[in-house]
Order: C-alpha cells, then sequence, then structure tokens
C-alpha cells in the first residue's frame, strides 16, 4: 500500500492511526470545530487509554471497558460520552470501510452506560422555600425581585416577563399578552435564570 507512511495496517498503533485519520479524513472533510472537538477527545481521553495498542488488536469489549472507565472515573454527560463513542465509531469505520486497515468494526456494538438522571433539568419546578430564597435575596433589586415575582404567580419565564411593557397589560380584563422575550445575559438561559442568577451572586458575596 503506497500511503506516503512508513507503517503497515497489521503494525499500526491506534495512536498512529488516530493521526493519520485525522490528517487523510477529519481536516478534509470535517468542519473547524468538529475537528478541534474530535482533536480535544483523542489528545485527552482517547490516546491515554487506547493509544498504545495496535490497531488490529482493539475488540468490541476493549472499547466498552474503555467507555465504562471514563464514565465511572470521570463522570461526564451521556452528551459527551456520546461523543467520544462518535470519534470510536468513525475512525474505526473509516479503518474498514475506505482503507481496509480492520476487517470488521469493533466500535459498532459498543453501548453508552444507562444512565438513570438526566443531563438536564429542563423544567425545573421551584419549591416554595426557593421560591422564598430567591425573593429574599433580591429584595433590594427592584426590577429582578417583581419579574420573579411575576413569574412565580403568571408562570412566565423571566425573559418573557423582562420583555414585557405597559402595552402588554391589561388591568383591566387581567390579560398579560406575552409578545417578545428579552435576554439579558447568558447567565439567564438556564432554569429560566434564576438559580444562575443566584448562584452568581452568592459567589459574588464570598468575594467581597
Amino acid at each position: 500500500m503506497s500511503t506516503g507512511h512508513s507503517f503497515t495496517p497489521k503494525t499500526i498503533s491506534y495512536s498512529d492511526y488516530l493521526d493519520y485519520w485525522m490528517k487523510e479524513h477529519c481536516e478534509i472533510n470535517l468542519k473547524y470545530h468538529t475537528i478541534q472537538a474530535y482533536k480535544n477527545i483523542i489528545k485527552n481521553h482517547i490516546k491515554p487509554r487506547l493509544g498504545f495498542y495496535r490497531l488490529s488488536q482493539i475488540t468490541t469489549s476493549t472499547l466498552q471497558e474503555c467507555v465504562n472507565n471514563i464514565y465511572v472515573e470521570r463522570g461526564f454527560s451521556k452528551n459527551f460520552l456520546k461523543n467520544i463513542l462518535k470519534v470510536l465509531k468513525t475512525s474505526f469505520g473509516y479503518a474498514t470501510d475506505v482503507v481496509g486497515f480492520v476487517k470488521e468494526n469493533p466500535a459498532l456494538k459498543v453501548r453508552l452506560p444507562k444512565y438513570d438522571i438526566p443531563d438536564e433539568d429542563p423544567a425545573h419546578i421551584f419549591t416554595k422555600e426557593e421560591i422564598t430564597m430567591i425573593l429574599e435575596r433580591f429584595k433590594n433589586n427592584h426590577a429582578f425581585y417583581y419579574a420573579a415575582l411575576t413569574a412565580y404567580y403568571t408562570g412566565l419565564r423571566v425573559s418573557e416577563v423582562f420583555g414585557l411593557t405597559w402595552d402588554d397589560i391589561d388591568l383591566e380584563n387581567r390579560v398579560i399578552n406575552v409578545s417578545i422575550q428579552y435576554m439579558i445575559s447568558q447567565k439567564m438561559i438556564k432554569a429560566d435564570g434564576i438559580l444562575e442568577l443566584l448562584k452568581l451572586n452568592k459567589e459574588q458575596d464570598k468575594l467581597i
């Protein structure tokens, strides 16, 4: 095989193969941010655990054990583990389907560990204690205090409350019309911003 590289498919290490795959496939076909993400995963998580194996020696059980150990030791989110598994599957897919360095893709049957806890809390329901804590924390910040109070009693998102004008409020008919959402900053996105802002202000208090 004339590839311009000083290795053979039977002796190449997985580490050297990943460098080859990155140069011959990823850097030519993938977007910049995807390439950087793959390089980070390869450098920090795959090469330290699998790089010393010969490409031809790696089995499904080897990869499954690797993924399981990363999950147990590092506690990464399910989405990040999916990215790690994607690098494994696509790199071996290229080795089998394109260049023929190995006969079968050992990553195809690798499974992610079961996640009993979701990655995020997309619909956090605040308890009365949390609401009391939030209102107490921001009682001197009238803009945020009344925005949080309005959100609590109406069910609106904080971003929707901050987008309200007097034209949106019909006091006579007790109706609020939501026409726009207003994001103050990225700090206000998660859990409608309340918990994140609360944590942020607590951290600032510690620095004072």
